[in-house]
């Protein structure tokens, strides 16, 4: 089996970007920074998974600042599940804006 890494760095950054356009956010908070956490938050899959792969994660952040999933639509029920486990109720370091809603693509891709 092929050792597959985390989800495609460049992919989330420009998920990132995309995902601060629309909506407001903390002055200190750099979008760059904040995509890079969520794939080291996604980093290691450990389910199969093609090339390709894609998923609209949308996110809020709850009062003490944790990320609750609201919904993540992909057609791969592995994804959906990791996706949801991985990120459900995490802190990030970089502070989004409290009781905002954020959606961004997440594109899974082998690095190998």
């Amino acid at each position: 089996m092929k050792t597959f890494k985390s989800i495609t760095l460049a992919t989330l950054l420009l998920a990132g970007t995309s995902l601060f356009a629309a909506n407001p956010v903390n002055d200190q908070v750099d979008p760059d920074k904040v995509a890079q956490e969520i794939a080291q938050l996604l980093e290691d899959p450990s389910f199969d998974y093609e090339d390709g792969t894609v998923a609209e994660v949308t996110l809020k952040v709850c009062e003490e600042g944790k990320l609750q999933v609201v919904s993540v639509s992909t057609k791969n029920k592995k994804a959906k599940e990791y996706i949801q486990t991985r990120l459900d109720s995490q802190k990030l370091e970089n502070n989004l804006v409290v009781g905002k809603t954020y959606t961004l693509p997440v594109t899974f891709q082998s690095l190998s």
